[in-house]
């Protein structure tokens, strides 16, 4: 669903000594997660802020090859012209 096929992860292996771990890398597919939904949840304010981080959010949605199903911003304070930016960022 995400295009992810395996993810190279190190995983910690228990020994005799626990001072002493090993780790092992493996590569995970993450069936497990495979229809899970992956939302960002965005404290939104002033679009200074969200300006520099949306561009970060937009690579990360699946439509872009990222992992991101969707973005929720949550209104916290906030003028007029901020949230007009804001309906326009989710316009695209």
């Amino acid at each position: 669903p995400h295009g992810v096929v395996a993810i190279p992860v190190t995983r910690r292996v228990a020994t005799e000594d626990p001072l002493r771990p090993a780790c092992i890398t493996v590569d995970d597919p993450y069936e497990d997660l495979a229809e899970a939904k992956i939302y960002a949840l965005v404290y939104y304010g002033r679009r200074s802020y969200v300006d520099i981080l949306n561009a970060y959010l937009e690579r990360n949605l699946c439509s872009n090859g990222g992992v991101l199903d969707g973005v929720i911003f949550a209104m916290v304070k906030y003028t007029m012209e901020d949230m007009n930016y804001l309906i326009m960022l989710q316009r695209r």
